[in-house]
């Protein structure tokens, strides 16, 4: 009987974030670059993570099998919840090709970070050339969040499932996802 209200909790929470997330307030077309810079910028202060997963290749995170807490289900399902957040606000802002461009140049690695993942929500080929160009930009970025095991076996906590990434890994994940040359 437990098991069964748990899997209706799971399938009611998934359908509440479908639902947020139908719901969620499509931003100003007319942003500027002053603006859309302020608001990457708030974005990178406030996110925690980068899920090449989610952002990438648009695969939902599950809870990994092996947390056997509720404290752990509860918290990875926070920390998924904000990549869902995080995909559609970046997808808000796919119209303002200019300014993501310019972006790409800003000074935080996390806001480059952010401007590189709207690209890639753009699902337009003449953006690779700009995603390639931060091939060889190796700042440390928002951690990624993932539901694997690492290689060795090891149950890794909640926050074992952080792996670090630089720039360079997320735009080298886009250029794989996209079958594209990975020469910048």
């Amino acid at each position: 009987m437990k098991q069964l209200f748990s899997k209706a909790l799971l399938r009611t929470g998934t359908l509440l974030v479908l639902a947020l997330l139908a719901l969620w307030p499509a931003q100003s077309q007319s942003a500027d670059t002053n603006t859309l810079t302020t608001i990457f910028e708030q974005i990178a202060k406030t996110n925690r993570h980068f899920s090449r997963e989610v952002i990438i290749e648009s695969k939902a995170l599950k809870i990994p099998r092996f947390y056997a807490g509720e404290r752990d289900k509860a918290q990875f399902r926070t920390r998924a919840l904000d990549q869902y957040l995080l995909l559609r606000q970046l997808q808000d802002y796919i119209k303002h090709r200019d300014e993501l461009l310019k972006l790409l140049k800003h000074e935080n690695p996390k806001v480059r970070t952010l401007a590189l993942g709207a690209l890639f929500q753009r699902e337009e080929a003449r953006d690779l050339p700009f995603i390639a160009s931060l091939l060889h930009d190796y700042a440390a970025t928002f951690p990624h969040l993932s539901d694997h095991t690492d290689s060795s076996g090891t149950v890794p906590s909640a926050e074992g499932q952080e792996v670090y990434q630089s720039v360079e890994t997320v735009a080298s994940a886009m250029l794989i996802f996209w079958g594209a040359p990975r020469s910048g």
